[in-house]
């Protein structure tokens, strides 16, 4: 009997908190019907994920060379948290991913389907040419027996995906400090908005059949839901009821986004920066959420760029009714000013101070029961 692996690829920034979450949750009921949803020993990757896939990209990226000088080896440098897996790497890590590749090898001979799920693995996707191939070869090493694989990825259209992930950058003070119109040029200039190029480098190592692409579009989700749609994809029978309280990270506002810009840069000094993140997030609830931060003519101009390899995906995985549209609405943009971002950016920081976040949260838990 074949075994059957369901990796979820990401992109990120396309609910995979909250399919991730669900999944943890209801772990042990999927295992009585022989799906098992990894649990793994060690953490491999610095930031707070609630993927099971960790080792696996850490793995992969040991596996590969260092990026060649260029704009993508600047990408990473600017982008220390993309880089920061192999850096941190040391002796004792590698005997951890050790020990975590053979629980994984053993695990997988325990059940009929295994599903993991780590969304940065399609992040970085652009930077390696042998990057599928390579992910390939090290799958076939985690099975004795015959397996078939599936390599869900959902896609958001680019200008969409772009400015939700540059806010959530921004929240998580992950990048370097490029605005808003910089950081797009070097997003583009990286290869990250060629869905097509990507898709076609997962077909030459895994081949057309092992690929589920769906578009991640509230309107398109099966019941507007990232988890309703991954059981309908991937035709795993869900035994739990999904409900609207699944985890997600919430979005920041574009007026946020930008005063944490000044703060990530260093513009406006604040004395608790891990406190940032929860901050934002509370304070995103009294912004309003209308505000977009990529101009009309900009989106048109990305989406005609790449309209070519958009029509290719449509056409060889989504329906008429699932594809990648090019139709957008006039847009509200969120006008440049300097006196606000600096205003947003000194209350960000006001209310990261220790003694008043402590106070924020407790009054947040009080507000929400």
């Amino acid at each position: 009997m074949k075994r059957n692996l369901i990796l979820h690829v990401g992109m990120p920034k396309t609910g995979s908190t909250a399919l991730q979450g669900f999944l943890k949750r209801h772990s042990v009921k999927f295992e009585d019907k022989k799906i098992g949803y990894y649990k793994p020993i060690n953490q491999f990757t610095p930031w707070v994920t609630w993927s099971n896939a960790s080792f696996l990209l850490t793995q992969l990226l040991l596996s590969l060379p260092e990026v060649d000088e260029g704009v993508k080896r600047a990408f990473l440098i600017n982008n220390p948290s993309l880089d920061i897996v192999r850096l941190r790497f040391n002796e004792q890590t590698k005997l951890n991913l050790a020990k975590e590749i053979e629980n994984f090898k053993a695990y997988v001979k325990k059940y009929d389907t295994v599903i993991l799920s780590e969304e940065v693995i399609w992040h970085y996707e652009p930077f390696y040419e042998s990057y599928w191939d390579t992910l390939k070869r090290i799958i076939d090493e985690y099975y004795e027996e015959p397996y078939e694989v599936k390599i869900i990825v959902y896609l958001r259209r680019q200008d969409q995906w772009f400015e939700s992930k540059w806010k959530e950058d921004m929240r998580n003070q992950i990048p370097y400090t490029l605005d808003f119109e910089e950081s797009l040029k070097a997003y583009d200039e990286v290869g990250y908005f060629d869905y097509a190029k990507a898709i076609q480098r997962v077909e030459k190592a895994f081949g057309k059949e092992a690929i589920i692409v769906r578009n991640y579009d509230r309107r398109i989700l099966i019941k507007e839901s990232i988890i309703e749609d991954f059981f309908d994809a991937t035709k795993i029978e869900n035994p739990i009821e999904v409900n609207s309280s699944a985890i997600r990270n919430p979005s920041l506002s574009a007026e946020l986004a930008r005063g944490m810009l000044l703060i990530n840069k260093g513009d406006t000094k604040c004395e608790a920066r891990e406190n940032c993140p929860v901050v934002s997030n509370i304070l995103s609830k009294y912004f309003k959420k209308n505000y977009n931060l990529m101009k009309t003519e900009t989106a048109k101009t990305l989406l005609n760029k790449y309209e070519e390899g958009n029509t290719y995906i449509n056409e060889t995985y989504l329906t008429k009714e699932t594809a990648l549209s090019n139709i957008m609405k006039k847009r509200k943009v969120l006008k440049k000013n300097d006196l606000r971002d600096k205003t947003i950016s000194m209350l960000i920081a006001f209310l990261c101070k220790p003694k008043i976040c402590k106070k924020l949260l407790k009054m947040r838990d009080i507000l929400e029961g």
